[in-house]
C-alpha cells in the first residue's frame, strides 16, 4: 500500500489489522509546513506481510502515534533488503513502537532523521536477527518489550516474562493458539496452527490455511464430495501442464454448495467458465478479501 502526498490518503488504513504487502508512506508536508497528524491513528494494525518504509514524512513525532500495535513485519519481499525504513523525516523524535517485537527477514535503516535519538541504542538484533542494520542517528527513544531468552520474539506484550504458544509470533495475550497477535505460520478459523489440518491446504498468499492451494492440482481432487468449504476458497491456476483443469474442478466441486468465507478467483487464464460451481447456493462471507 501507498500513501504519499496527502496525509489524508492515511484513511486508506481504516480498519487495517494486517497489510498484505508492503507499507510505503512517502513524501507528505514539507519541513517549513508539516502535515497534521494529531488525528490518525491505527490502532487494529498489528502485521505487514512485507516491508515498511518512512520516506519524507514531515510532521510525524512518534511512529507509535500511527500504529500503537504494530507487533510483526514479515519481510517477504523486501526494499534493497531492508524491511523497516525510516529516512530524512525531519519532525520525527521517537520511533516508539514498543509492541514491534519481530521483523521476521530484511534489516532495518534508520538515517537522516535529524530529530531523532537514542534509537541505536535498541538491540535490533533481537527484533531483526541480522547483522546488516544501518543506523545512523542524533543520540533514542523508546522502551521495546523484551522477551526471554527462551522465546525470543514471542512473549506476551503485557507479562513479558510469559512465553507465548509456539505457534505465535509477534506476542499474544494470552497462553494459547488462539490469543497470538500474528501466526508463525499459519491461521484456521482464528486459530494459529504449524500445519493445516485434514481437508485444509495452505495458501503461501497469505498464510491462512482454509483455502485450496493454488499450485497442486492433484490435490484438488481431495475435495470431492465436499458440499461446504469451512472457510474460504482461492483458486489461481496459471499453468495446467497438460492437466484437463476444468475436468478435475468439476470433479472436485460438483457437489459444492457452501463457502463460509470467500470465494476468490484470480490469474486464471485456462478457466473460461466457473460451470463447476454449478451447485454453489450460498457464499457467506464470515471472512473476507479487502473487505469483499
Amino acid at each position: 500500500m501507498d500513501i504519499r502526498n496527502y496525509v489524508e490518503q492515511l484513511n486508506k488504513l481504516e480498519n487495517c489489522t494486517a497489510i498484505e504487502g508492503y507499507l510505503r508512506i512517502v513524501l507528505i508536508g514539507r519541513p517549513k509546513a508539516p502535515a497534521n497528524f494529531e488525528n490518525y491513528s491505527f490502532p487494529l494494525l498489528t502485521e505487514i506481510t512485507d516491508y515498511f518504509v518512512m520516506f519524507r514524512v514531515h510532521g510525524i513525532h512518534s511512529v507509535s502515534q500511527l500504529f500503537p500495535n504494530l507487533a510483526v513485519i514479515r519481510g517477504r519481499q523486501l526494499e534493497h533488503n531492508y524491511a523497516f525504513i525510516m529516512l530524512w523525516n525531519s519532525h520525527l523524535q521517537e520511533i516508539g513502537l514498543i509492541n514491534l517485537i519481530a521483523i521476521v527477514r530484511g534489516n532495518v535503516y534508520i538515517e537522516e532523521n535529524s530529530k531523532l535519538c537514542y534509537a541505536d541504542t535498541i538491540d535490533w538484533n533481537v527484533i531483526a536477527p541480522s547483522s546488516s542494520h544501518h543506523i545512523r542517528l542524533c543520540n533514542s527513544d523508546l522502551l521495546f518489550t523484551v522477551c526471554p531468552k527462551e522465546c525470543p520474539n514471542n512473549c506476551n506484550t503485557k507479562n513479558p516474562k510469559q512465553c507465548c504458544h509456539s505457534n505465535c509470533i509477534g506476542g499474544c495475550d494470552g497462553p494459547g493458539p488462539l490469543d497470538c497477535v500474528a501466526c508463525k505460520k499459519l491461521i484456521v478459523n482464528r486459530t494459529c496452527v504449524d500445519k493445516c489440518p485434514h481437508g485444509y491446504y495452505e495458501v503461501t498468499e497469505n498464510a491462512e490455511s482454509s483455502k485450496l492451494s493454488p499450485l497442486i492440482i492433484g490435490k484438488i481432487q481431495d475435495m470431492k464430495g465436499c458440499t461446504e468449504i469451512n472457510g474460504s476458497l482461492y483458486i489461481s491456476i496459471e499453468e495446467t501442464k497438460g492437466v484437463n483443469v476444468i475436468n478435475e474442478l468439476e470433479q472436485a466441486f460438483k457437489h459444492l454448495e457452501t463457502i463460509q468465507g470467500f470465494l476468490k478467483i484470480s490469474r486464471s487464464r485456462p478457466l473460461t467458465s466457473l460451470s463447476f460451481l454449478k451447485n454453489l447456493r450460498l457464499i457467506k462471507g464470515r471472512t473476507k478479501e479487502r473487505n469483499k
